[in-house]
């Protein structure tokens, strides 16, 4: 309701609200005075004057509807286009039942052309408003037993990274955010449709593939 709210305008909602029981009193007045053509003549008058505050809730509420049903249809086109990404690299992906928006990878990316066992951890998250937060890990690209210091080859491989799906995909911003752990990218339009869905998830296959591509490196 609080988020209903802040979305409408409190002033919209309030005067909406108030305007229906002002309404309600202007019937519940007819009644009590009999119906009599002076008391609906005044009841007329005093419903045109709190009609409009009423009819523009009605509007507000409606507008939200439309948002919400496209908010549905990205996110389960966001889902179904990612599970044919997982079913492109299996066995080296897998959604975190865990975790909404978060998908994990193997910690050996071997595991695409050997039949080895290995644990997953988290590659990246999606809010699913515009914001991919991914991992570039020590485990994943030097191994789990590596005593080598990571923080300049994971320097490198964010940059490598982000210049190259950033040049290539208008819809992210032009700036990433390093983070300790690896990156953040924004997208640079509001994510609603499924076709936004769509959009998102070729970028992260993007990614997926430079990470394959990093690792051989």
């Amino acid at each position: 309701m609080k988020k209903m709210i802040e979305r409408i305008g409190a002033e919209t909602v309030f005067a909406g609200v108030f305007g229906c029981i002002a309404i309600v009193a202007v019937f519940v007045e007819m009644a009590i005075a009999g119906f009599d053509a002076a008391s609906i003549a005044g009841g007329i008058k005093d419903i045109a004057g709190t009609i409009i505050a009423v009819v523009m809730l009605l509007i507000a509420i409606r507008a939200l509807a439309p948002k919400k049903k496209a908010a549905r249809g990205f996110e389960e086109k966001f889902e179904q286009e990612m599970n044919k990404v997982i079913c492109k690299y299996n066995p080296l992906l897998r959604k975190d039942d865990t975790t909404k928006g978060r998908y994990n990878i193997a910690d050996n990316m071997s595991v695409l052309y050997q039949n080895i066992d290995c644990s997953y951890h988290r590659l990246f998250d999606f809010d699913y408003k515009g914001e991919l937060s991914f991992s570039v890990s020590k485990t994943l690209f030097m191994g789990r037993k590596s005593n080598t210091d990571f923080s300049q080859l994971q320097t490198m491989i964010v940059n490598s990274i982000t210049t190259k799906i950033i040049s290539e995909y208008s819809i992210l911003n032009k700036n990433y955010k390093p983070l300790q752990d690896g990156f953040k990218l924004t997208f640079s339009q509001e994510l609603l449709t499924p076709e936004d869905a769509v959009s998102v998830v070729e970028v992260i296959d993007k990614i997926i593939l430079l990470y394959i591509v990093e690792y051989k490196k």
